[in-house]
């Protein structure tokens, strides 16, 4: 919920009074005349009624309130994005809005009309946000009469934000598919494995006991971690001969094995500590859909994701619910080209906590998004801004979260009510405050200038590329912040009290514990799920092999059938990735239709991912009907394993209906990339097998679709 409930909000237009709101800026005086004297005009012309802030908005009252009714009776907003806008905090308040506009009613609400090279203004605003939105072009001012009949097509046109948005959440979907499709396995056994070793047999008090996942900024993740900056006198990061054990374990009817590797770190003072390290497999899906631009996640969209995905991680990691991985990995968040960072470093440092070594900590605060930034960080005066509503629940959370910030030390600038600062002072408050929390409660959200301040205080944010606020939910949920703001984490109210504790883990740069009952949102994963399982898999498993002496898809296939006396023939030389509705993925095709007989496994392929070789494989199944044998090679598609996993542990916020859409959506989203050049050489070796399994036997839909072709 946003401002004051509308009718429009139901889905009708009868407080629609213009077709569309022109935002731009007044200075210098050419981008006001491009907006006002020649785009204005022209769409006129074309039968579109355009407000402006020139000519529509009303005496008497605030910028702000004209602002935002604007926004409110304007079916679209279009903005006219210059080299200049940046500059203009109203253009960014104005863009604001229409976004949470656009996410309050699932229709896009904006428009982009782009002049010359404006990509600096955009990584300033680093949040998903104009990637997707529709944009014309031009280069010049005078380049507008070409394009504005493709402007008006796309003010007219009505899409629902799940069409153009890359995803509720790219992150997030990443994170759950590493720790459903690796960590649940692979945690609960870590200490185990590693206690197995000789190495830890001969080193117990230098050997951490936990799984250390890196996350580097730029995404790049090597074969094997080594050092950074390369050394050439000595290397402190060493990659061990003998690796943990082998973990076997069965996942969306696949064998899976996994070997980690043992890295020796050395302290600077040459003692030397051991470690089980990686590179999250998933997070180099992050660049590669930055690369491959059909996947309209663009570059400055990665720090962004970046954080989410360490938040998310870490969210997990502590999760009370989630006992057997609880507490058996630590996260390390870095940017490399941070002057003076060295990564040895990093990982002692990791190393020395697990082994509860206190003697390393030099008392700085080290805050997680701090360690994105390829800058030392800059100097805050206090550590929080209080911001909060005059309303008896605001009231009431303040006094508590000032009693334990006042315990703990913390030096916070507090005088943050609603309606005591104007909007110039409340910029400087936050500018020299590193945090500021947010207090929400239904009465304040309804408030219209309690959330136009909260935006202009959201702008300030956007300039230094870090959000830096932590909202507080008192007696509403994170369904009612506004859609354009997903923060990087929020807190809850609770009855205990622990989110008190929460607030000053964020603010202290800790991880932050949570509780049995607390939710770790994912949003729409549909599409992160589809793309990394493309990029991370099906091109890899799908492409012919390049070590000598190893078949291709197809030859394994003719060799299997060869061998059991078969004609070659008999077998599609494809992979059917099985998706049923119900998301209930067996541990073979056999349980899910006894019909159905395993042959033989074939096609090993050996990939190596962020410094860990795994290998894949593909099961051929037989199934007779009518004294006819029908072969073919198939498997189901583990992020459905995912989403149903998603489902069951009941802390991703993730219904039964939710994830039947997201299953639909990520078939939706797997047939388009297929079609993309990115998988041309391989798309025909694969068929996505979407099927009501509520209805229809995995035997009968594959006779179909092997008969139709």
């Amino acid at each position: 919920m946003f401002f004051y409930k509308m009718a429009d909000d139901e889905g009708t237009d009868v407080d629609i009074t213009h077709d569309v709101f022109l935002i731009h800026v007044n200075e210098p005086t050419e981008d006001r005349d491009l907006a006002l004297g020649k785009v204005k005009p022209l769409l006129e012309s074309r039968g579109i009624k355009v407000m402006t802030d020139h000519d529509d908005f009303r005496g008497g009252r605030s910028v702000l309130d004209n602002i935002a009714l604007a926004v409110r009776s304007c079916r679209k907003c279009l903005i006219v994005l210059t080299e200049h806008s940046h500059n203009s905090p109203w253009c960014s308040l104005e863009l604001l809005l229409a976004m949470e506009k656009s996410h309050r009613q699932n229709i896009m609400s904006l428009v982009v009309l782009q002049i010359g090279n404006t990509i600096e203004w955009e990584n300033q605003l680093a949040l998903e946000m104009l990637n997707t939105v529709p944009r014309v072009d031009i280069q010049h001012n005078n380049d507008i009469d070409s394009k504005v009949d493709e402007l008006v097509e796309k003010i007219k046109e009505r899409k629902c934000i799940e069409e153009l948005l890359p995803a509720g959440n790219i992150a997030h979907a990443q994170v759950w598919s590493h720790y459903t499709g690796l960590l649940q396995y692979l945690l609960p056994e870590i200490a185990d494995l590693i206690q197995q070793t000789e190495l830890y047999k001969k080193n117990p008090s230098r050997f951490s006991l936990k799984l250390h996942e890196l996350v580097p900024e730029n995404c790049r993740c090597p074969k094997v971690i080594e050092d950074i900056p390369e050394k050439r006198s000595e290397k402190r990061i060493i990659e061990m001969d003998k690796k943990l054990p082998e973990l076997i374990y069965k996942r969306a009817g696949n064998t899976r094995t996994v070997v980690m590797t043992i890295y020796c770190v050395k302290d600077r003072d040459g003692e030397e500590y051991y470690c089980v390290a990686e590179y999250p497999g998933v997070l180099a899906g992050i660049q590669k859909m930055i690369e491959e631009t059909s996947t309209r996640l663009q570059e400055c969209d990665r720090r962004v994701q970046v954080g989410r995905f360490y938040y998310t991680l870490v969210g997990l990691l502590h999760h009370e619910s989630l006992e057997n991985t609880l507490n058996k990995a630590n996260v390390i968040m870095y940017n490399e080209n941070r002057p003076g960072f060295v990564l040895a470093d990093e990982m002692i440092k990791s190393i020395k906590l697990d082994l509860n070594m206190e003697a390393f900590r030099d008392g700085k605060i080290e805050r997680p998004l701090d360690r994105l930034s390829s800058k030392e960080p800059a100097h805050y005066e206090k550590e929080v801004f209080l911001f909060y509503h005059p309303s008896g629940a605001s009231k009431t959370t303040r006094d508590d979260i000032v009693k334990r910030l006042e315990e703990e030390g913390v030096k916070f600038y507090e005088d943050g009510q609603i309606g005591h600062r104007q909007f110039d002072t409340m910029e400087c408050a936050v500018d020299q405050c590193y945090w500021t929390i947010a207090i929400m409660t239904k009465e304040a959200l309804y408030d219209k200038t309690f959330t136009l301040q909260l935006l202009s205080i959201l702008d300030a944010f956007l300039r230094d590329k870090k959000i830096r606020l932590i909202p507080v939910l008192v007696d509403t949920d994170v369904g009612d912040i506004p859609g354009a703001i997903r923060f990087v984490t929020y807190v809850t109210v609770d009855a205990k009290k622990r989110y008190l504790e929460q607030l000053i883990c964020t603010i202290r740069g800790n991880d932050i514990p949570f509780e049995k009952e607390a939710l770790i949102p994912a949003g729409d994963v549909a599409y992160g799920l589809a793309w990394t399982y493309v990029l991370n898999y099906l091109q890899y498993v799908l492409m012919d092999p390049e070590q000598e002496g190893v078949n291709g898809l197809t030859e394994s296939i003719e060799n299997v059938l060869i061998k059991h006396n078969r004609d070659p023939s008999l077998c599609k030389k494809k992979v059917y990735i099985i998706v049923p509705d119900s998301c209930e993925c067996h541990a073979s095709l056999h349980d899910a239709d006894p019909r159905i007989t395993k042959l033989e496994t074939i096609h090993p392929v050996y990939v190596s991912l962020a410094g860990t070789k795994r290998p894949y494989h593909f099961d051929m199944y037989t199934f007779e009907e009518n004294g006819k044998e029908y072969f073919f090679v198939g498997q189901y598609a583990a992020p459905v394993t995912c989403l149903n996993d998603m489902w069951n542990l009941k802390i991703a916020g993730l219904n039964q209906k939710d994830m039947v859409k997201q299953a639909s959506k990520f078939c939706h989203e797997i047939g388009i990339i297929l079609r993309q050049k990115l998988v041309e050489k391989f798309a025909h070796r694969c068929e996505v097998v979407s099927y009501d399994d509520s209805k229809h036997s995995l035997t009968g839909e594959m006779k179909r679709r092997i008969e139709s072709q």
